[in-house]
């Protein structure tokens, strides 16, 4: 039986009683589970299940496609993403970055730790920065499609200086640099660039 965390990314109802949802784990990357019973009245059921919600999970070990779901219990819920529609428009925007572009058994730890930092300061207050490019741009550094440091003073060291300071203060909560409207319309512009070159 294989234990770990996800965050869901989208839900859909499934005959009755059921819920098939779409995930991102921890250690298993892109993992999708048919939750039987989840929309049923019975008083004993868990808490219902939906998109931005972080779950310990336990399904069987070596299966494939959809999993059953054994057992899950709430780890955090960004519910407050929904309060403000810009922050729920770019919680959406990671969300189907991650559906579109992780797969099964691929773990990405980074982008899963940029993911729920990212739903946490969402769930939290007005973002203004577009904090959705931050979390993709997680990804594709781990999947090595940005520059690497040459440890020199050169423009490509400057570069990744920038997106590790930009990662900390999302993984810290802190208030990102106040770099202003052009320079984050810019940086939108160079994360979406990449992930066009890289074929996303």
């Amino acid at each position: 039986m294989i234990d770990t965390d996800i965050i869901v990314l989208r839900k859909t109802p499934y005959s009755e009683s059921s819920l098939l949802i779409a995930s991102l784990s921890r250690d298993c990357g892109r993992v999708d589970f048919i939750v039987k019973g989840a929309l049923s009245q019975s008083k004993k059921r868990k808490p219902c299940i939906d998109i931005f919600m972080e779950l310990n999970v336990q399904f069987r070990e070596g299966a494939h496609g959809l999993q059953p779901l054994y057992s899950y219990e709430l780890l955090s819920s960004f519910s407050g993403i929904a309060d403000r529609m810009d922050n729920f428009r770019m919680a959406e925007a990671i969300a189907s970055f991650a559906l579109k572009n992780t797969k099964p058994n691929l773990p990405m730890p980074k982008f899963y730790s940029l993911l729920r930092s990212s739903l946490h300061m969402l769930a939290l207050r007005k973002v203004e920065e577009p904090i959705h490019c931050i979390a993709i741009l997680s990804y594709l550094d781990e999947q090595g499609f940005l520059p690497r440091s040459d440890g020199h003073a050169s423009e490509a060291s400057k570069e990744r200086a920038l997106i590790e300071k930009l990662f900390l203060a999302v993984e810290q909560n802190k208030t990102l640099p106040a770099y202003g409207l052009e320079y984050w319309k810019s940086f939108a512009q160079w994360v979406s660039s990449i992930s066009q070159r890289s074929g996303l």
